[in-house]
């Protein structure tokens, strides 16, 4: 009889700890699904970002080596991820430097990334490689003369506000539904050109798949 009682107890506890731990563990292996698909959302993002940067960079090398005029490309890869450059020149500086505008693109699952920079291109003395001076607002302090030192404190300010607004736009993302922030994108229709009216239900789609989430 006492055999039985124990079997009873045991059976009792481990049909309660098999209730209590099961659920347990389906909420664990829920989260750490959704943990995976953003790790792998933020690095398709991280991936065509980066790409886009090294497409640029290969652009500036392009005129180092006194390519000239427009060039396009597709396809063109970093290890295996694939990206876009555009060089298209824009006119004559007054020392006359060729200008140029440089547009790189990546797309990586539903995330594309387009980078766009702007660099002189001086003539080779007499040999390649040549001088391009590149200009970057977001990395690059330009040489300005001491007597234009509040212009670079004016550029350094701007980007700050860059920065805050981004955070700023990154801590809402994060803070309201899906719903909430496609509803909210939606209200910006009427303010926009008519161009990109008509098609910002589309953009307001993949935006909301995009949305930060933690």
């Amino acid at each position: 009889m006492a055999t039985n009682e124990r079997k009873g107890i045991a059976l009792f506890l481990v049909l309660g700890l098999t209730a209590v731990f099961v659920p347990v563990l389906l909420y664990l292996s829920q989260t750490g699904s959704s943990q995976v698909r953003l790790a792998m959302k933020y690095h398709e993002v991280h991936q065509s970002e980066s790409a886009a940067i090294a497409g640029v960079n290969s652009g500036l090398s392009r005129l180092r080596g006194n390519m000239t005029g427009l060039q396009q490309f597709t396809n063109l890869l970093i290890g295996e991820i694939a990206y876009d450059l555009t060089i298209q020149p824009t006119g004559t500086g007054i020392l006359t430097q060729e200008l140029y505008h440089l547009f790189s693109k990546c797309t990586k699952g539903q995330h594309t990334f387009i980078l766009m920079s702007d660099a002189e291109q001086m003539y080779p003395d007499p040999d390649p490689p040549v001088t391009v001076i590149p200009h970057d607002t977001w990395n690059t302090i330009e040489p300005y003369d001491i007597n234009l030192a509040a212009d670079v404190t004016s550029m350094e300010n701007l980007r700050g506000q860059d920065v805050l607004s981004y955070e700023e736009t990154t801590n809402y993302e994060k803070s309201v539904s899906k719903a909430a922030y496609a509803s909210e994108l939606m209200s910006k229709r009427k303010r926009l050109p008519t161009e990109l009216q008509g098609d910002w239900a589309n953009v307001v789609a993949i935006l909301e798949k995009e949305k930060l989430a933690f």
